[in-house]
């Protein structure tokens, strides 16, 4: 099987901020499957330098995962819990911040797809409308809902955190924001029970949608700001 290139950005807490520049510290990272099997089990080191992260890589297959992240500094232990995807032939950057004390785990909504570098004025980025918005209907503005994106050369990710203001204007209807040539906006929906787990199972909810020439091509001639509803294959996963 194919692997991926993962390169794991690190947000330092607080006890390790305070260390020494060069001061090497310790990082076990787990990173686990959807049948509970530990893919990377692995130390690391992150010597301490001027900015406030460290960096990781590893490979591993296409899938999703739960990742796992425990350091030591100043005699105190700070953690971090996430999850992410990972396309298959496609390399990513996975941005993951440590906390000093418990975690908080929350379990998110994610989509992700590939995005070639040939269309990356596009800049897919997902957004959330409110419960009223229709297909073929006006978007209005997009909720401040807690979403985290992470756009890499050839795709883009985004998690979708369970909040109050989702829960407020659900169920939201979420979708996938493209930017045209002209600076104007399209917006495609992913499906409607999208989010509708979020935060209640052990896994998160996914879906793929891939931004590629077809993709260009069906929107080029729609109009701008309206919500978007094609029947086109997607990859749901619950």
């Amino acid at each position: 099987m194919a692997l991926s290139h993962i390169v794991l950005h690190v947000a330092l807490c607080n006890p390790a901020l305070r260390a020494k520049p060069g001061t090497a510290l310790p990082l076990h990272v787990v990173v686990t499957d959807k049948i509970h099997r530990d893919i990377i089990d692995q130390n690391y080191t992150i010597v301490r330098e001027n900015g406030n992260e460290g960096t990781v890589e590893f490979d591993i297959p296409w899938g999703m995962y739960r990742a796992k992240l425990d350091m030591h500094a100043h005699g105190a232990t700070c953690s971090a819990v996430d999850y992410f995807t990972v396309l298959a032939d496609h390399p990513r950057t996975v941005s993951i911040s440590l906390q000093q004390g418990p975690v908080n785990t929350v379990v998110p909504a994610l989509v992700m797809g590939s995005a070639p570098i040939a269309f990356s004025y596009v800049q897919p980025t997902v957004v959330a409308l409110d419960k009223s918005v229709t297909c073929n209907g006006p978007v209005g503005d997009p909720l401040s809902a807690p979403i985290v994106m992470e756009n890499d050369a050839d795709a883009y990710y985004a998690t979708v955190f369970p909040s109050a203001i989702l829960t407020q204007h659900g169920p939201p209807v979420v979708a996938v924001r493209l930017t045209d040539s002209h600076a104007g906006y399209h917006y495609i929906r992913v499906p409607a029970k999208f989010l509708q787990y979020a935060g209640m199972t052990p896994w998160p909810s996914s879906v793929s949608l891939n931004v590629n020439e077809d993709v260009i091509d069906y929107v080029a001639d729609k109009p701008e700001d309206t919500l978007l509803c094609p029947h086109m294959y997607q990859v749901i996963t619950q």
